[in-house]
């Protein structure tokens, strides 16, 4: 069973809402606060992360959880298998070349 993550809710009605990761990437991912944000549409687990490049050159911006796990080369694209951005278990992220349009089809189901 994989690890629950409160996300912060900004949206009407508030209520609790949940990503879902596998426990070994729990600690990591508990570091960050986690804030919902919509991206083209969809609904995304989001943090603002800040990463120093080895040239000391710091970089920002709001990643989704699922890119910050598997971390894909520049210019690839996280999807989820079954559609929904709050299941960031690893066997559900895939990294592609070109848009899922699953994420289309199917809006993310907040649980």
């Amino acid at each position: 069973m994989p690890a629950k993550i409160e996300i912060h809710n900004t949206l009407k009605p508030a209520r609790k809402i949940y990503a879902y990761v596998d426990f070994e990437d729990l600690e990591i991912v508990e570091k960050h606060r986690w804030y919902i944000r919509k991206h083209q549409g969809i609904l995304y687990p989001m943090a603002h992360i800040c990463n120093r490049s080895f040239d000391t050159k710091m970089t920002s911006g709001a990643m989704a959880i699922g890119r910050f796990l598997v971390n894909p080369e520049k210019g690839k694209f996280v999807s989820y298998l079954d559609g929904n951005p709050f299941n960031c278990i690893r066997e559900n992220i895939i990294v592609t070349d070109s848009p899922n349009t699953k994420k289309e089809e199917s809006k993310s189901k907040l649980e």
